[in-house]
């Protein structure tokens, strides 16, 4: 049998010349597609997972999809590197502790379309000690569960966990002390991102002490039917590096409500939150109830925040103590604002930004305390919108379109000169944190 039939020494040189330059292109651009597709999702392989797969031996998760998400992690290398599809359906709830080299994916084939439901003794989703584990597009329903179980817990010791466009909730039912998403003690580098996270038992986000490094950014946080007086986030002593970004935060139920935000516990001094970042946020509350409650926080940045609120006696930012003082109480220092506006419909009631015993004892600080003609005033600024208006804001389903409506300056790289880093005393842990945050905001 003749094999060889041609070689390539039969051809032109001319053609050859070409023939080299073009596959050596397509190589180059090959190889630098590769590499950008690798550096923005880190995936090697792809598995699949469907209702009607098998969690059996057997099953490859390619060629025979598998059943369920933890059976899937359990038979992925700690190397990584994967995505992992998840078919349209529903699922029982996800427990893992592996601990990956590289990120592994786990992804909703359609957005939301695939549900994870709780176990007999525990939520949805139960992370412990996990690593490099990110969650995209899942419905995390805890609604009705009875168990003492929060619907997303993320336990000790996870590090490198992102959640991303997932819808969140306990439906206002279930154990009166579960929170929506729990992230527990000695827990870093946690990333929430575009979730709609609404309706929890306690809180809707709790972040719990020694926890650090975690970002919640471009979320919807709301409260339409819950009989939880908690605050919607509560970010609890010894905390720190704490950023909110561009979040919609949102309370419609009336009659005395709790604050949206809770900073700290209360119970133990030199146990502060602290460098905590709350940066273009949109406050919406029903009632005349504070946005932000202090309870212990030190070395915090509130920059650009809006809230709406109806008329009334409370300042946005108050003290607060959530528990009799049996100890000597926490700090409340060096909190800086700028560039916040505080707005209330029309009416016969009026308040200012900051508890004044705040401003006394100079534990709040205000920036641009000068600058009310420019609309960006920490100071409380009558609004001229109207109660019909606001009513209205009320009773539409809140989304993240509504940052583009209500902030005026979404983008972090418009503040060019970072006026309020050259303020003297600015403590050099927040403005450090502040500039890493933003220069990774910048170069995303």
């Amino acid at each position: 049998m003749h094999v060889n039939r041609f070689r390539l020494t039969d051809f032109p040189v001319e053609i050859m010349s070409y023939f080299f330059y073009w596959t050596g292109w397509i190589f180059l651009m090959g190889c630098c597609l590769l590499g950008m597709e690798g550096a923005g999702q880190n995936t090697a392989e792809t598995y699949f997972v469907s209702p009607t797969g098998a969690d059996h031996i057997d099953a490859d998760g390619q060629n025979r999809p598998w059943q369920s998400l933890g059976y899937a992690l359990s038979r992925i290398p700690d190397a990584g590197g994967v995505e992992i599809l998840v078919q349209p359906g529903t699922y029982p709830a996800l427990s893992s502790t592996r601990r990956f080299e590289r990120p592994v994916i786990l992804r909703a084939a359609v957005p939301r379309e695939s549900i994870l439901l709780p176990g007999p003794d525990q939520g949805p989703v139960l992370l412990t000690g996990a690593r490099n584990l990110r969650l995209e597009g899942f419905v995390i329903d805890n609604r009705g569960h009875s168990a003492v179980s929060n619907a997303l817990h993320i336990l000790s010791s996870c590090s490198a966990i992102e959640v991303v466009n997932c819808r969140i909730t306990h439906g206002g039912e279930g154990y009166v002390n579960a929170s929506a998403v729990k992230i527990h003690r000695h827990v870093s580098h946690i990333l929430l991102e575009d979730n709609e996270i609404f309706d929890a038992c306690d809180a809707e986000v709790e972040i719990s002490d020694w926890a650090h490094d975690i970002v919640l950014r471009r979320n919807v946080i709301h409260r339409r039917r819950s009989s939880s007086r908690e605050a919607l986030v509560v970010i609890a002593d010894r905390s720190w590096r704490i950023v909110m970004d561009r979040n919609v935060i949102m309370n419609t139920l009336s009659g005395n409500g709790p604050c949206l935000i809770r900073l700290g516990s209360g119970l133990e001094a030199q146990e502060e939150t602290s460098e905590i970042l709350l940066w273009n946020n949109l406050f919406i509350q029903r009632d005349d109830t504070p946005a932000l409650a202090l309870t212990g926080c030190a070395r915090a940045l509130f920059i650009r925040n809006i809230s709406y609120s109806r008329p009334g006696h409370t300042p946005w930012i108050r003290s607060w103590i959530q528990y009799p003082r049996l100890n000597q109480p926490p700090a409340i220092t060096q909190v800086y604002l700028w560039g916040n506006q505080v707005i209330h419909s029309t009416g016969d009631g009026h308040a200012m930004a900051v508890e004044p015993e705040l401003l006394d004892s100079g534990s709040v600080i205000v920036l641009d305390a000068g600058e009310n003609t420019s609309g960006h005033s920490s100071f409380m600024r009558e609004s001229t919108i109207e109660p019909a208006a606001f009513d209205k804001i009320l009773h539409e389903e809140p989304s993240l379109r509504w940052l583009e409506v209500f902030l005026p300056n979404p983008m972090i790289h418009e503040i060019k000169n970072d006026p309020f880093l050259n303020q003297p005393g600015l403590p050099e842990p927040l403005r450090k944190f502040w500039e890493e945050y933003k220069e990774c905001r910048i170069n995303q």
